[in-house]
C-alpha cells in the first residue's frame, strides 16, 4: 500500500470514528459501523473505546446474526477490539486453555442453558459459551467479564465519570471505614484489569470496580473487627464470585489462605482466568465432577454449584454472597441458605443484595412462576446475630439504581440467648436510624411477633417517603412503588399471617 492511500484510508477512518462517537449510544447503526472499522484495520484507543462503551449491545448485535460463518468473523473483528496488553507467556496462555475446554467439555458444551432458567439468563449463558467456544486468548475473557456485556461488572468506562466516582468514594471510605488513604493500595487495579475508566493515584491505577468490590473488602474487616476476631488466613466460600475480583482482594489482602467459589460453571470460567493470571503461583482447581477433593489440593478451588457437596462437614470462617441471591428464584435463595446454616459448618455471614425494591419487578426474574419471586434475600434461621447493618451504603448506590442491605452475621446456635434490644425509633441522625433498622431486623429472624412486624414495615413506609436519613431509591419515579408492592413487605406479612393463625 501506498502512503498516499494509507493515509487517504486513515483520513476516512478519523471522520468515520468521529461519525460513531455522534451516534446515539444504543443505536443499531452504531454496531455494524463499528465493526466495519475494525475490519479495516482500525484498533485505536478511540475505537475500542467505543465498543466498550456499550459492548453488551456490540455481542448482542453479532451473537444474533444467523450465518454461522459471519457471527464468527464479527467475533474475530470484536477480539480484536480487546486491549491487547498484558502479553501472556505462550506457555501460560496455552494452559489455560486447556483446562478451559477440558473444564467446558463437562461442564458446559451442548448442556441445556434454559434448565432452571429466565430467558435474561439462558441468553447471557449462551453468549458466554459462545465467548468461551472461541477466544483467541486468555485476555478476550477477562476483558469481556469486566465489560457491561458479561454482567459481572458495571464500571464506569468515562475516564472523567470514573475519577469524579472515585472521589466521591475515597471521601465515604475515610468518613465511613476510617480508611487511611495509603491502605486503598490493596484494592488497586491489576495489569488484568480493564484499562478504560482508570483513574492514577498514588502510583496505582483505580476503577470504579476496585471501590465496588473494596467497599466489600473494607466491610468484612470492619464486621470482624466488631466481632473481635483476627483478620488473616481464613477459609472463604463465596456463592457468586463473578470473575472472582473479590477474591483476588481478599487472597491478596492475606484475610483468605483458601478460598472457594461456587458458581455457573460459565461464570467459574472467568473466576479461573482472572485468578490464575493474578496468581500464578497459586494452586487453582475447576471441579468438573463431584469427586471429593483433599483439602491440601488447592488453594483457589472453584464449583459448580450442582457439585457443591464436595464442601459439605467443611469448617468455614466466612461465607459470601453478593448481589445473587436475590436474582435467584425463591427455592433456589432459600436452598443456598439451608446449604450453608445447616449443611457447612459456617462462623461468618456476609451479604450485599438487593432489598426494599417492588416484587417480582427485576428482569433477572420474570417468567418464574410467581410462587418462585424472590420477595427478599436472604432469608435467615435464628441462629445468627447480627454484627454490621447497613440500608443504602452512599458509594453502593453511585452504582446502582436499586436499593440494597449489606449485613455481617455471626453464627450463634445458643437458643437462649438474649434477643437484640430494640433502640428508641426518636432519631436525629442516619446512625440511628441505621442502628434501629438493624436491631428490629435481627429480633425479626429471632423471634417475629405481630406488633414488631407492623411497626418494621411501617417505617419502611416512611423511608420509601424519604422522611429518615437513609436514602432510599425510586426507580420509577412516574410510577413509583406502593408500600404493598415491596418484596420485604409482602414476606412479613406472610409470616405475620402464619403467626396469627397458629395463635387463632
Amino acid at each position: 500500500m501506498t502512503v498516499k492511500w494509507k493515509f487517504a484510508i486513515e483520513k476516512e477512518s478519523a471522520q468515520q470514528l468521529a461519525d460513531l462517537a455522534k451516534m446515539p449510544l444504543y443505536s443499531q447503526e452504531r454496531y455494524p459501523a463499528i465493526l466495519a472499522l475494525a475490519e479495516k484495520g482500525v484498533t485505536s484507543y478511540a475505537l475500542k473505546y467505543e465498543a466498550f462503551r456499550n459492548l453488551r449491545g456490540l455481542i448482542e448485535f453479532a451473537f444474533d446474526v444467523e450465518d454461522e460463518e459471519l457471527r464468527k468473523h464479527y467475533f474475530s473483528s470484536i477480539f480484536k477490539l480487546m486491549p491487547e496488553s498484558p502479553s501472556l507467556p505462550t506457555t501460560l496462555s496455552d494452559e489455560i486453555k486447556k483446562e478451559i475446554v477440558a473444564f467446558a467439555k463437562n461442564t458446559i458444551f451442548d448442556q441445556d442453558k434454559s434448565k432452571g432458567s429466565t430467558v435474561h439468563w439462558t441468553r447471557k449463558k449462551e453468549i458466554s459459551e459462545y465467548i468461551i467456544r472461541h477466544f483467541q486468548n486468555p485476555n478476550h475473557l477477562i476483558y469481556y467479564a469486566q465489560s457491561n456485556a458479561s454482567g459481572f461488572d458495571h464500571r464506569s468506562i468515562s475516564d472523567e465519570d470514573a475519577k469524579k466516582n472515585i472521589d466521591f468514594k475515597v471521601r465515604f471510605f475515610s468518613s465511613d471505614f476510617q480508611i487511611q488513604p495509603e491502605l486503598h493500595e490493596i484494592i488497586s487495579d491489576t495489569e488484568f484489569c480493564l484499562p478504560f475508566g482508570q483513574k492514577f493515584w498514588k502510583g496505582r491505577k483505580y476503577s470504579t470496580t476496585s471501590f465496588w468490590h473494596g467497599h466489600f473488602y473494607f466491610s468484612i474487616l470492619k464486621g470482624l473487627q466488631k466481632a473481635s476476631e483476627s483478620p488473616n488466613n481464613l477459609s472463604i466460600v463465596e456463592f457468586g464470585g463473578g470473575y472472582g475480583n473479590l477474591a483476588r482482594i481478599l487472597l491478596g489482602a492475606g484475610i483468605a489462605n483458601s478460598y472457594v467459589i461456587v458458581d455457573l460453571p460459565e461464570s467459574l470460567i472467568f473466576s479461573y482466568t482472572f485468578l490464575r493470571l493474578n496468581f500464578p503461583e497459586l494452586k487453582v482447581s475447576m471441579l468438573s465432577d463431584a469427586s471429593n477433593i483433599d483439602n491440601e489440593e488447592y488453594d483457589i478451588l472453584l464449583v459448580p454449584f450442582e457439585f457443591r457437596s464436595v464442601i459439605l462437614s467443611r469448617s468455614v470462617d466466612i461465607v459470601i454472597n453478593t448481589g445473587s441471591l436475590q436474582e435467584m428464584p425463591r427455592s433456589t435463595a432459600e436452598e443456598i441458605m439451608r446449604f450453608i446454616e445447616q449443611d457447612i459448618s459456617c462462623r461468618y455471614f456476609f451479604s450485599v443484595n438487593y432489598a426494599f425494591n417492588a416484587a417480582g419487578s427485576r428482569k433477572e426474574l420474570i417468567q418464574y412462576e410467581p410462587r418462585e419471586f424472590n420477595f427478599l434475600a436472604p432469608t435467615l434461621d435464628t441462629g445468627w446475630d447480627v454484627v454490621d447493618f447497613q440500608i443504602n451504603p452512599r458509594d453502593i448506590l453511585v452504582d446502582s439504581s436499586r436499593n440494597w442491605l449489606k449485613i455481617f452475621v455471626k453464627r450463634n446456635l445458643d437458643e437462649t440467648r438474649a434477643l437484640p434490644e430494640v433502640p428508641s425509633s426518636d432519631w436525629t441522625e442516619e446512625k440511628e436510624a441505621q442502628e434501629w433498622f438493624g436491631s428490629v431486623w435481627g429480633r425479626l429472624w429471632r423471634r417475629p411477633d405481630s406488633e414488631l412486624i407492623d411497626q418494621y414495615l411501617d417505617c419502611i413506609g416512611k423511608l420509601m417517603q424519604g422522611n429518615y436519613y437513609i436514602p432510599f431509591v425510586i426507580h420509577n419515579t412516574s410510577a413509583p412503588p406502593e408500600l404493598d408492592d415491596i418484596g420485604e413487605v409482602r414476606y412479613w406479612r406472610e409470616v405475620k399471617k402464619e403467626l396469627m393463625t397458629r395463635s387463632a
